[in-house]
Parts: structure tokens; C-alpha cells; sequence
């Protein structure tokens, strides 16, 4: 008898190949055997993905712009998130001037102390102005980006809170 895996000569009795170490067994083993499955996707999934990714990047910054060119623009859905993305970059830039215009008014009024003309800096309580305003700013533009990203991954066609309305790309 030989080794099934190796080739060596072993011994008759033998359950183990003594070189290698396979097993030998003259036992009859049944392989199980796997199918392949493959799953042929549908022209209306492939869109379905390519509209999902789209749905998603409007929410990121002005990526809103690839759904409004390269993605189904008969697509009612893509057309909503891309017109909610939209109002929200807009958002964002409005609420980020106002945030900017809010910083310096703290930073002409807050200043500590000027020698010979050079100001030494802002005090405490500018300083933690500064921060809450900054803290609001950013806090509330990563909200409606997740939340917008949110509706988009799970096929929701659902308004961002108060700012959702204002859309006028549908």
C-alpha cells in the first residue's frame, strides 16, 4: 500500500503514513460537495446600488454635484437627497459666515490687554465663548450630515429637521 499523499511505501495494517503522516484509512470518506452559487444581478439592482452611492455622497460637502450630473437624474430619490444636500451646503456655508462674523465680535471684545500696540490675546471668557460658538457650528453640521447619510443608506425619503423644507431641487 502506498501514501495517498505523499507516495511512500507503508505497511498494510497501516492507518497513518509514517513518513508524512496523512491519514490512509481504507474507510470510504464522503466529500460534501459545494455548489456554487452565483447570483445574477438584475439591470434594476445594478441601478439600485449605483443610486444608493449617489444618494449618500449628497450629504458630503458639495459631492451633492455628482448626483446632479452623473447620477439617475430621473431617479426620484436621487433627486431628493441630492436637493436635501444641497440645502444643507448651503446651510453650513451660511451658519459658517455667522459663525466667523460671531468669532470676531468675541475677539474685538474680549481682548486682555494691548502693550505698545501688540495685544496679548483673548481672555477666558472669550476663549470659552469662541469655543461653544465653534462647538455649535461644527456640532450641528455633523448632525444633518449623519443624519442625512442615515435616510440616504436606509432608502428613506425623510426631510433634515428644520432645514428640509427649504429645498427647491426635487
Amino acid at each position: 500500500m502506498f501514501c495517498k499523499e505523499c507516495g511512500k511505501k507503508m505497511p498494510e495494517d497501516s492507518k497513518f503514513c509514517p513518513e508524512c503522516g496523512t491519514n490512509n484509512s481504507t474507510k470510504k470518506t464522503v466529500k460534501k460537495e459545494t455548489k456554487k452559487v452565483t447570483k445574477e444581478l438584475t439591470k434594476e439592482q445594478i441601478i439600485e446600488g449605483d443610486t444608493k452611492v449617489f444618494k449618500i455622497v449628497s450629504y458630503i460637502g458639495i459631492l451633492w454635484i455628482l448626483g446632479l450630473f452623473c447620477g439617475s437624474k430621473n431617479d426620484s430619490k436621487v433627486r431628493f437627497h441630492v436637493g436635501q444636500g444641497i440645502i444643507l451646503t448651503i446651510a453650513c456655508v451660511a451658519a459658517g459666515i455667522v459663525a466667523g462674523i460671531i468669532n470676531l465680535i468675541i475677539v474685538a471684545t474680549c481682548v486682555e490687554a494691548s502693550f505698545f500696540g501688540i495685544t496679548t490675546g483673548v481672555n477666558t471668557l472669550g476663549k470659552v465663548l469662541l469655543t461653544i460658538v465653534n462647538l455649535a457650528y461644527y456640532g450641528a453640521c455633523i448632525f444633518y450630515i449623519v443624519t442625512g447619510i442615515v435616510h440616504a443608506a436606509k432608502d428613506k425619503e425623510e426631510k433634515l429637521p428644520l432645514i428640509g423644507n427649504l429645498a427647491f431641487y426635487k
